[in-house]
């Protein structure tokens, strides 16, 4: 029996013993917003043993997110956005804050995981596909940093407070590395390319993610993240044919998400969270309109 049975029954009785006819006043619901800022920050990777515009330690990144919980801000997931606009009764928190992480390094399972884990904070992670649980760049045994693997970023999901979606399989490549007609650094339309073998080219790469999400995530990648933050009017079109419902950049700003309008899931803004990044920073960037 619900609470609204209950007082009903409970109003009965009384008019039952008391021969009074007793009247229950129901609060009115609160409205649901029809629109919220959605400050979104960008990580990478975590570590102390070196430092650029891409890392932050282990102790900074625990502090922002102590920052985050002392100032009432809650972190939300990418599918937390999609339904507040596509669904009529979905609501976001007022002072909503979406976490990111780019690449996929095994620093995010191992040292922002646990911590997110502990602090009950939700993430949202964008993996490489053909990085995914390397320690070397493919087909040259070039050294990079440490990937998770598919059984981690599975683990990951399962915990419900870890989104994985897809950074590209493989058109996030370092140029020095790479030979051959097609170098893709990022998943715009190459100069040197037609604009069909584009379409043809970033719908087969997005094919190839959506395979090993199907396969091993269960899930259809509906969330992308563009490298580097590169985008296009012809992109974003590709995209929303293929099906997905979220597209990230690079972009410095804040995002309004918007219900009932699909255009707010798109091109999202995000501020970059590095070592350079103090919790008071990360704080005025949260509290930015």
């Amino acid at each position: 029996m619900n609470l609204h049975t209950m007082i009903m029954c409970f109003s009965l009785m009384l008019s039952f013993t008391t021969g009074v006819p007793h009247i229950v006043e129901f609060p009115e619901p609160e409205p649901i917003p029809q629109e919220v800022y959605v400050p979104t920050l960008m990580y990478h990777h975590i570590t102390n043993d070196f430092s650029n515009g891409a890392t932050i330690t282990p102790e900074l990144f625990e502090e922002h997110m102590q920052t985050i919980v002392d100032n009432g801000y809650t972190p939300i997931l990418f599918d937390d956005m999609i339904d507040f606009v596509h669904k009529k009764y979905s609501r976001l928190p007022e002072k909503s804050v979406c976490i990111t992480f780019d690449d996929g390094y095994l620093s995010n399972y191992e040292i922002a995981y646990p911590l997110l884990e502990k602090y009950n904070l939700k993430a949202n992670i964008s993996i490489i596909g053909h990085a995914i649980g390397e320690n070397q760049y493919k087909d040259t045994g070039y050294p990079m940093i440490p990937h998770f693997t598919l059984e981690q970023a599975k683990e990951m999901q399962d915990s419900g407070i870890i989104q994985i979606e897809n950074h590209t399989y493989d058109m996030h490549q370092e140029a020095w590395l790479e030979s051959g007609e097609y170098i893709r650094e990022n998943a715009v339309k190459l100069s040197n390319e037609t604009e069909e073998n584009y379409v043809t080219a970033l719908q087969n790469d997005y094919n190839t993610m959506k395979n090993i999400f199907n396969d091993y995530l269960k899930k259809d990648p509906l969330v992308f993240t563009y490298p580097h933050g590169k985008c296009t009017e012809l992109s974003e079109n590709i995209f929303k044919e293929l099906g997905v419902q979220m597209t990230i950049t690079t972009q410095h700003g804040n995002n309004l998400i918007q219900k009932g309008n699909p255009e707010s899931l798109y091109k999202i803004k995000r501020y970059n969270m590095c070592n350079e990044v103090s919790s008071e920073m990360l704080l005025k960037y949260l509290k930015i309109k």
